[in-house]
């Protein structure tokens, strides 16, 4: 199964003609990096599986795509990185993904046909000097499609100008008549350190076109800018989205939010849901003669900035239910009327996520995310932008939306297969499809036990309290065992489904918003109406719809009932799978920046059969040696390729931890 599923992704990414693995592998792979990818062919999938030190500095005029084996950390040595040269006839995939990188970064250069290129989970570690992170340049009259995601950069930028020549992340497209660069720049983490840095740039200076989307980002720095968007020559049109992206402070210079600046051709800007902290500008527009500018500006919090909105005379404006606070100037701005003026009541002005008493929730207005559509619909912490305070989902103004309540509950007794769930956020409660728990051994250290069941919950309608259960008849829940629970915002996307068909081992998820989309992350909780169903039990798709199953292949019972909750993959929600690297015994290591380190995080995870390997087993999570691990309870081998749909909450893990503004994202 593993084979057949690299067989496909293969052939899904365009012309990877090729897979290998380095070192070790077949023929050149046998010896450098390097010698692996020129002896190889074009679009080569390389899989690296080292954790020593690569000194080397890759430079392909190939198409190839350098992914970390899971499980491994390869780590190129100071000062060398990655460049490849897309010059190809023929439209290709390529990508850079898993890598960490001292003092070094990813170069793109784009002058063939159509391509893609993937940027994705890197680290950049104490870059220097005006070379960008990740620098993609696009000479051709053809399509590029960007994915940069996920990457955790950090870089001092010494030169540069207003506008500067370099930013952290760099996308610049020049040369060509025509041609274009679409895609994504989703759920970074960047720090732009330096008077002169700019965190992220988008540059056209020819007669094509961008149409980008900047969302859910988190950026330190950046005191030319945090988001330089700027069209310098050419007739070219820029479209850009930016939503959901959090702007602070990092150094003794004040960052300066998003600049929007309009030399020539036209420039079309809605920035939606974004939160900008003390800064030289919040949002800057400029147009100059000859050229067009138009920004749409709704749901953002600004505050103690120099100059909070600054507008050029000729700039097309249109703004509201913006929340501003404590800046000293404004400069043609206009608030609409339901904007607001006052402290939005954040947590800190290092943690902008919402009080539970912030005016800017349910402030904002769910009308302009029409503007952003094509953005994943997350905020900058990863997680679904709609929630529900309490009636139907509204959105609320700034970058990080409120609302998931997550919480740790410990057995207290012994001999019974109960355990009632006293908390001020599900007393009362019912019905209540948001609520799911996972198993969890030692939370924050505390010391645990195993509970080898399957669990499930129910409401208990004379104590008006949740309760969970075990639901193998007479298993006891042992004394002190402890779960992790969550209860999720959102309404639109969680729901409770019953499964109305018998004899099979699975039961149809028949809903708009799953149909048809495989690339989702589901969390799944079994919810007792009648019903008991004692088996481990998790989710595949298939044949274009999500379905729960049973991962011991038994037949599910008519009357089964689950809550369900689901969401785009993100920073905080994502596919884990057990390899050889990652995996011993019954458990299986993530890695992942948010839990590294961070024995206070509340985990949430799923079972999931996406590579066709069905783990049988009840599963938990636990904290050892700076990881969290997903284990099998009975103690049995963690099958290679089980998968695991992992959730959890940033905004949780802020309260608990002081680590996660540290340095990057741990």
């Amino acid at each position: 199964m593993r084979n057949m599923i690299i067989i496909l992704f293969m052939m899904a990414t365009g012309n990877a003609w090729g897979f290998n693995f380095w070192p070790g592998g077949s023929g050149p792979c046998g010896t450098t990096l390097q010698a692996c990818i020129d002896g190889g062919p074009a679009g080569e999938f390389i899989e690296i599986r080292t954790n020593a030190l690569i000194n080397e500095n890759i430079f392909t005029n190939k198409v190839v795509s350098l992914v970390a084996g899971s499980g491994y950390q390869p780590t190129f040595s100071v000062g060398n990185g990655i460049q490849i040269n897309s010059n190809t006839a023929s439209p290709n995939t390529f990508r850079v993904e898993g890598i960490t990188f001292q003092r070094g970064g990813i170069v793109v250069q784009h002058s063939g046909a159509s391509a893609t290129a993937i940027i994705a989970k890197n680290r950049f570690l104490d870059n220097q000097g005006n070379n960008p992170s990740v620098n993609i340049l696009s000479t051709s009259n053809a399509q590029l499609s960007l994915q940069i995601d996920y990457n955790i950069i950090s870089n001092e930028v010494e030169g540069g100008g207003i506008p500067p020549e370099f930013g952290v992340i760099r996308v610049n497209k020049t040369n060509g008549d025509a041609g274009s660069v679409t895609g994504q720049i989703y759920g970074n983490q960047v720090t732009s350190i330096g008077v002169d840095s700019v965190a992220i740039i988008l540059h056209d200076e020819t007669d094509g076109s961008f149409d980008l989307n900047v969302t859910g980002n988190e950026i330190f720095g950046g005191a030319q800018g945090g988001l330089l968007i700027h069209s310098s020559a050419g007739t070219g049109v820029m479209n850009v989205d930016v939503s959901s992206n959090a702007f602070y402070k990092y150094d003794s210079n004040l960052p300066s939010g998003i600049h929007v600046i309009s030399d020539s051709g036209a420039l079309n800007v809605d920035v939606v849901n974004n939160t900008m902290l003390d800064g030289h500008y919040g949002v800057l527009a400029l147009e100059s003669s000859g050229s067009s500018a138009s920004i749409n500006v709704f749901n953002n919090i600004v505050a103690y900035a120099n100059f909070g909105f600054s507008f050029g005379a000729g700039v097309e404006v249109d703004n509201d239910h913006n929340l501003y606070h404590a800046n000293a100037v404004y400069n043609n701005y206009v608030p609409g009327p339901n904007s607001l003026q006052t402290d939005p009541l954040i947590k800190d002005r290092k943690n902008a996520r919402l009080k539970a008493n912030s005016p800017a929730i349910n402030a904002g207005d769910a009308l302009s995310l029409l503007l952003v559509a094509d953005a994943e619909l997350v905020d900058a912490d990863g997680t679904f932008r709609l929630k529900s305070v309490a009636g139907p989902e509204q959105i609320d103004i700034g970058a990080y939306e409120f609302g998931d309540i997550n919480f740790w509950h410990r057995q207290t007794q012994s001999g019974t297969h109960l355990s009632v769930i006293d908390n001020v956020a599900t007393n009362g409660f019912f019905p209540l499809d948001k609520l799911l728990l996972t198993s969890v051994f030692n939370p924050e250290q505390t010391g645990g036990v195993f509970n080898d069941a399957n669990e499930g919950l129910f409401y208990d309608g004379i104590q008006n309290k949740w309760v969970i259960f075990n639901q193998e008849t007479g298993t006891d829940i042992n004394f002190s065992a402890a779960f992790n629970i969550a209860k999720q915002g959102s309404v639109s996307r969680t729901f409770e489904h019953e499964n109305t068909t018998a004899g099979l081992n699975s039961t149809e998820l028949d809903q708009p918003g799953l149909n048809g989309n495989n690339d989702l992350i589901l969390q799944v909780a079994q919810n007792w109406t009648g019903v008991y169903n004692p088996h481990p039990v998790g989710v595949i798709y298939f044949s274009g719809k999500w379905r729960i199953v049973n991962t011991d292949l038994a037949n599910m019972p008519v009357g089964a009932n689950f809550n369900v909750y689901y969401q785009p993959k993100s920073k905080s929600a994502w596919e884990h799978i057990a390899t050889a690297g990652n995996s011993s015994g019954g458990v299986t290591e993530l890695d992942h920046p948010l839990l590294n380190g961070v024995p206070c995080a509340q985990v949430q995870v799923t079972q999931s059969a996406s590579q066709g390997v069905f783990n049988d087993s009840p599963i938990g999570v636990s904290f050892f040696a700076n990881r969290w691990r997903v284990f099998n309870q009975n103690g049995n081998p963690m099958p290679l390729d089980s998968a695991f749909h992992v959730m959890i909450n940033p905004d949780q893990i802020a309260q608990c931890s002081d680590l996660i503004f540290k340095d990057g994202f741990d």
